[in-house]
C-alpha cells in the first residue's frame, strides 16, 4: 500500500510551521542623544524573533489522479518593541530634525526622558487549487501541476511614543497598514521516492496579485485638541511565491509524518515602519508640509521548518 508506485495522496493534514520574517525595511532613526546628538533609537534596533502558526489543507478527489485542495496558512503573530531613557531629559525626535527645526523642538517630542517603538506584524493565507498528478513509468519519480486561487492578508501596526516631563508633553503615533491580495497562481511539486515508504520532494507556487493596500495613521499628543487621523488607500500590482522541501515518512496505512522547510517571499507590499511620515503633525511648515502619502513598494520573507501529519482513509 505505501510502495513507490502508489501515486501521492492524502486526504488532510496539518503542519505547525515556524517561520523567520525578514524584510526590506529602510533603518530610521526617531530620537536623538541631544541637539542633533548621536542616534540611540532607530528601526535598525527592531528584531523579530521566530514565530509559530498553522498549514491545514484538504484533498477531494474529482477524478483519476487529480483533485481540489483547500489549504490555509497563517496564524502567525511577531512583534517587538525597543525604547530609550534619559535622566536629563535630552532626547530630541526626528519631527523636529532632532531639535533643529525648529530650533529646540515641539513640547510633546523633544527635551524627552522617554521614547519607544513597538512593532507587530501577522498574515492569513488561503487557497484553493485544482492538481493533476502523474507517476514517472519506473515509479522513482511523480509529480504534479496546479493552478487555483490565493487570498493573502497582512497586517501590521507601529508606534512612535515619547515623554517629555519637561515640557508636560507627550505623543503616541500609530501607523496601521493592511494588505489584502487576490489573485491567481501556478505551480507544482516533485517527489523522489528513496524506499517503499520514504520519499523526499519540493513544491512551488507562483502568482501576481492585486493589492489593495491601506494605512492609517493616528496621532494623539498632549497638546492637541483632538487626535490627526490620516487614511491613505492604493492597488497594485504585486508578486506572492512560496516553496516547500518536504520528507514524508509511512509510519501506517493511514497516518504519514512530514516535515522540511518552506519559503514564502511577497513584493509591493505596505510594511508599517515604511509608512512613518516625518512631516511635523503640531505646525503647518510649509517646507516641510503633511501630505497623507501611503508606501506599498517594500517586500518581505519568510522562512522557516515545518512538521505535521497526514491521514488518509
Amino acid at each position: 500500500a505505501g510502495g513507490c508506485c502508489a501515486q501521492r495522496w492524502y486526504d488532510i493534514n496539518a503542519d505547525v510551521v515556524f517561520l523567520q520574517r525578514d524584510d526590506s525595511l529602510s533603518t530610521v532613526y526617531y530620537a536623538s542623544d541631544g541637539i542633533n546628538g548621536p542616534p540611540v533609537l532607530g528601526t535598525d534596533s527592531l528584531g523579530f524573533d521566530e514565530a509559530g502558526g498553522l498549514r491545514i489543507s484538504a484533498a477531494m478527489q474529482l477524478g483519476a489522479g487529480n483533485s481540489l485542495e483547500s489549504t490555509y496558512l497563517g496564524s502567525f503573530n511577531w512583534s517587538d518593541q525597543v525604547s530609550v531613557e534619559s535622566p536629563t531629559d535630552n532626547l530630541f525626535s526626528v519631527i523636529s530634525d532632532f531639535g533643529q527645526n525648529p530650533f529646540g523642538g515641539f513640547d510633546d517630542t523633544d527635551d524627552a526622558a522617554y521614547a519607544a517603538l513597538e512593532y507587530s506584524s501577522s498574515f492569513d493565507s488561503v487557497e484553493l487549487s485544482y492538481r493533476q498528478r502523474w507517476v514517472a513509468p519506473n515509479c522513482k519519480l511523480q509529480g504534479s501541476w496546479l493552478a487555483g486561487v490565493r487570498y493573502f492578508y497582512l497586517t501590521e501596526d507601529f508606534r512612535y511614543s515619547t515623554v517629555s516631563f519637561v515640557r508636560n508633553g507627550a505623543m503616541d503615533y500609530d501607523i496601521g497598514v493592511s494588505n489584502s491580495l487576490t489573485g491567481g497562481q501556478i505551480g507544482g511539486d516533485l517527489w523522489a521516492c528513496i524506499m517503499p515508504g520514504l520519499s523526499i520532494g519540493g513544491e512551488l507556487k507562483a502568482g501576481i496579485y492585486g493589492n489593495r493596500a491601506t494605512q492609517r495613521t493616528h496621532i494623539d499628543a498632549v497638546s492637541f485638541g483632538f487626535p490627526v487621523d490620516e487614511k491613505v488607500t492604493e492597488t497594485t500590482a504585486a508578486f506572492l511565491g512560496d516553496a516547500k522541501l518536504t520528507l514524508l515518512w509511512r509510519l501506517s496505512q493511514n497516518w504519514t509524518f512530514r516535515g522540511g522547510y518552506m519559503f514564502v517571499y511577497v513584493d509591493q507590499v505596505a510594511l508599517a515602519a515604511e509608512n512613518f511620515n516625518s512631516a511635523p503633525p503640531f505646525v503647518n511648515d510649509p517646507l516641510r508640509p503633511r501630505i497623507p502619502r501611503i508606501a506599498d513598494n517594500s517586500d518581505v520573507f519568510y522562512h522557516g521548518a515545518h512538521f505535521g501529519l497526514e491521514y488518509m482513509w
